[in-house]
């Protein structure tokens, strides 16, 4: 295997890659001010994408998603500051949808939890005047 991964003084930056044996490539990261920064990818020896995941200022934010061997989706769980936040789902291996998990700030939490908290954070604004309450988006 080799690696390649370009500094900047002493730092990583720009896109670290790892090679298998056989040539193939492993593992792309791009690196921002020595931190892992933007899509992050792994790949198995022959060639099929494994996992890929986006990382901000080193830390994993976004939706990483990762598959099997016979390239069928296996799960895509969000993140939000290198924790789990929000719906995770899962799929078997021949393709047909698991379930689905909901995570806040990386607890598992109830469907019902999880709504109740997503109501709450998508409300711009309360306007109450008196006899009538207005509730806006």
């Amino acid at each position: 295997a080799s690696t390649r991964i370009p500094y900047h003084q002493g730092q990583p930056c720009g896109v670290g890659r790892l090679w298998y044996e056989n040539g193939q490539l492993q593992h792309e990261i791009p690196y921002h001010r020595g931190q892992p920064h933007g899509i992050t990818k792994w790949w198995c020896e022959d060639g099929r994408i494994q996992y890929e995941g986006p990382y901000h200022q080193g830390q994993q934010h976004g939706v990483a998603k990762y598959w099997y061997e016979n390239g069928q989706s296996e799960r895509e769980t969000p993140y939000h500051q290198d924790q789990r936040h929000g719906i995770k789902k899962l799929w078997y291996e021949n393709g047909q949808f698991k379930h689905q998990e909901y995570h806040l700030y990386d607890e598992q939490v109830t469907k019902e939890e999880y709504r109740k908290h997503e109501l709450i954070e998508n409300l711009a604004s309360v306007k109450c005047d008196e006899e009538i309450i207005a509730i806006t988006q």
